[in-house]
């Protein structure tokens, strides 16, 4: 497995429910997305896991975020651990101006 791919991510959010979009992983860069927001970022891979802060950006339908609030853009923090095939990472996502509000985050590599 490589981990320079293209993941899918799951996280729980304010209100229980989960939510998912898309991230490509690639030489230090994130880019990806949801039905609602995009994400612009850059990522670490140390060890077993994975650390990196992302910028979400809203650009169209309902602006709520995770958070529960409508903020138009915001950074994120994620970091997780490797399963042992490394082709899946369980970690968390946080939000740099909510930090003592954390999210379960499952990533799953889609395409190497």
């Amino acid at each position: 497995m490589s981990e320079e791919a293209l993941w899918t991510i799951e996280f729980q959010t304010a209100s229980g429910w989960m939510n998912g979009g898309v991230v490509v992983l690639e030489t230090g860069r994130a880019y990806g997305g949801d039905s609602q927001f995009y994400y612009v970022g850059e990522f670490n891979f140390g060890g077993p896991g994975i650390f990196g802060k992302v910028r979400v950006t809203h650009y169209q339908g309902p602006a709520p975020t995770a958070w529960g609030d409508s903020a138009v853009s915001f950074e994120v923090e994620l970091s997780g651990a490797f399963s042992p095939d490394r082709s899946k990472i369980e970690g968390e996502i946080k939000r740099v101006t909510f930090p003592s509000t954390r999210f379960r985050m499952i990533m799953r590599e889609r395409l190497p």
